[in-house]
């Protein structure tokens, strides 16, 4: 248990620095989100957290974000970014005997919004691939929203 307090403290690090966006999701999975910017454009975002549907799984997900478009909808309204995820996931099964652990690959596709400069709301939804234990297609995604320090 010690262990993970120390992870979570490694992990946080960056958010109190200022260079780390931390925050919840709500979905596939349903858990936390920690995004690390790599320059203008581009990120390292990393979920994890429960998978209910189906059977039920503790999830883990690492992926490269990169922002793809914006679209600027009036001087009033916060700019809307479009961003593409490749990640690969993770899953270990809680109720199920048969599935274990699964592991595969997603590709989202995503719009996120920064309100107020300080709450980053996104939502985002694409494919998983999985290929460890039985090899099939699934659909996944989240809503969440990431705060700035």
């Amino acid at each position: 248990m010690r262990k993970f307090f120390v992870i979570i403290l490694l992990l946080s690090l960056p958010v109190f620095m200022g260079q780390a966006r931390f925050g919840l999701v709500l979905g596939d999975p349903t858990g936390i989100d920690f995004y690390l910017p790599q320059g203008q454009k581009a990120a390292i975002d990393i979920q994890a957290g429960f998978s209910y549907y189906w059977i039920g799984y503790w999830r883990l997900s690492a992926g490269y974000t990169m922002d793809v478009a914006e679209f600027d909808l009036g001087s009033d309204l916060p700019k809307i970014t479009a961003y593409g995820r490749g990640a690969l996931a993770g899953e270990l099964g809680i109720f199920s005997y048969y599935e274990r652990i699964k592991a595969g690959v997603e590709a989202r596709i995503g719009f996120k919004f920064i309100y107020n400069n300080k709450y980053e709301i996104f939502m985002e939804s694409g494919p998983c691939i999985w290929l460890i234990t039985s090899p099939y297609f699934d659909w996944g995604g989240v809503l969440g929203i990431r705060l700035y320090k």
